[in-house]
């Protein structure tokens, strides 16, 4: 699949290559990292730049400076929860009810 052209870019997906190896919800795992760093040197050295997302910053930062071409900091899932629980938040804060404990 890398070497068919043209190709924008490989992104790898720690939660699904976890899930995969049998470690569903250990995106972080080092067993996934190791596979993730040993697939992106060879999906780099057939020159196709190679991404991830990636929670922390630091993590961020190495992978940038170990050649990866792109990092996404969150998820789409973790978006998806922070935007819900602001607009619970500003809906609760304007309305009477939001006063009350609603579980």
């Amino acid at each position: 699949m890398c070497a068919t052209e043209p190709i924008d870019g490989i992104f790898f997906g720690p939660a699904d290559i976890a899930a995969d190896f049998g470690k569903l919800g250990q995106p972080e795992d080092a067993e996934v990292w190791r596979a993730i760093t040993t697939a992106a040197k060879e999906v780099r050295s057939l020159g196709n730049p190679v991404g991830t997302p990636i929670s922390n910053p630091e993590t961020a930062i190495d992978l940038l400076n170990d050649g990866f071409s792109f990092v996404a900091r969150g998820t789409d899932a973790g978006l998806f929860a922070k935007g819900a629980q602001n607009l619970l938040g500003n809906v609760r804060s304007r309305t009477v009810c939001g006063s009350q404990d609603m579980g």
